[in-house]
This record gives structure tokens, sequence and C-alpha cells, in this order.
């Protein structure tokens, strides 16, 4: 009996050493985890605060976007005077031409002051359009520039949102980590 009792003992205290010994490896194992999601949640908060940081510039991108499109239309307005300034100077030389024409002989010298003014007129128009044509360029490639960054700005938004989920998911699952630690 007293053999019988003699290896029950054992084995209880065997069963009892691998039980410890498991158990050991359990808190070892919960005690990295908490360790390794406390990590998760410091990389989780760099990450949100950079996302945040790019909202905020794709903000102010699309803030300098509406900036530059203000200065666009000046650019415009200040070529209709242009063409306008154009187009008058062009009647003008035209109306030269035909005093110079009816003035005969004497007015052949103003006739070719004329035709230059025209040929300016003209050139001033040519240069506005093409001035206008660049600005139109600008302004498209502006507008581009703004809908890229009201794009971020709602995926950083997106990003944030999610960042801020898996936060909490890594907030409950270190607070049910140090609850089993101290549970053991």
């Amino acid at each position: 009996n007293v053999d019988k009792l003699n290896l029950s003992s054992n084995e209880a205290a065997a069963s009892l050493e691998e039980t410890a010994a498991a158990l050991e490896e359990i808190t070892s194992n919960i005690r990295n985890n908490t360790e390794s999601i406390a990590k998760m949640s410091s990389i989780s908060s760099n990450v949100t605060s950079s996302a945040k940081d790019g909202e905020v510039l794709a903000n102010k991108t699309t803030v300098a976007m509406d900036e530059i499109n203000v200065q666009v239309n000046l650019v415009n307005e200040a070529i209709s005077v242009i063409d306008n300034i154009a187009f008058q100077t062009n009647i003008l030389s035209l109306n030269a031409a035909v005093e110079a024409a009816t003035a005969g002989e004497a007015g052949k010298g103003f006739a070719v002051v004329a035709q230059e003014v025209r040929n300016l007129a003209s050139r001033s128009a040519e240069a506005a359009k093409d001035i206008k044509n660049i600005v139109e360029r600008a302004t498209v490639k502006a507008n581009e520039g703004k809908q890229i960054a009201s794009n971020m700005i709602e995926g950083y938004k997106e990003l944030n949102i999610n960042i801020s989920q898996t936060m909490d998911l890594i907030s409950d699952i270190q607070n049910s980590s140090k609850e089993q630690l101290l549970g053991i």
C-alpha cells in the first residue's frame, strides 16, 4: 500500500511539475503577447499621427489650389483687358489707314504707321490668346491637383477611422492579456 501511495505521490508530483512548467510557459507567452500588443499600440499611435499630418497637408494643398484659382481669375481678367485693347487698337489702325488713303500721297507715311500699329495689335491679341490657353491648362491642372488632394483627405479620414478601430481592438486585447496575467 505504501508503494502505491508512493507511486501515486510521485506521479502527482510529476504531473504537478508538468502543470507548473506549462503554466510558466503560458505566463511567459501572455507576458510576451502583452509587450507585443503595447508595441503595436505605440506603432498605431505613430501611424495615426502621420495620417493626421497627411490630412492636414492635403487640406493645405486644397487651400493653395483655391488661392491659385483666385490668381488665375485675376490673370484672365487682365487678359480680357489686353484683348480689348488689342481689338480697339486694331480698329484705330483701320481708321488711320482709311484716313491715310483719303489723304492720298501726303498720307503714305501715315499708312505705314497704321499698318505697323495693326500688326502690333494682331500680335498682342495672339499673345493674349496664347497666355489664355496656358492659363486654362494651368487651371485644369490646379483643379486636378485639388481633386487629388480631396481624394487624399477622404483616404486619410478612412485610414484614421480604421486605425482607431484597430487601436480599440489592440486595447481590448491588451486588457484581456493583463487580466489573464493577473489571473495566473
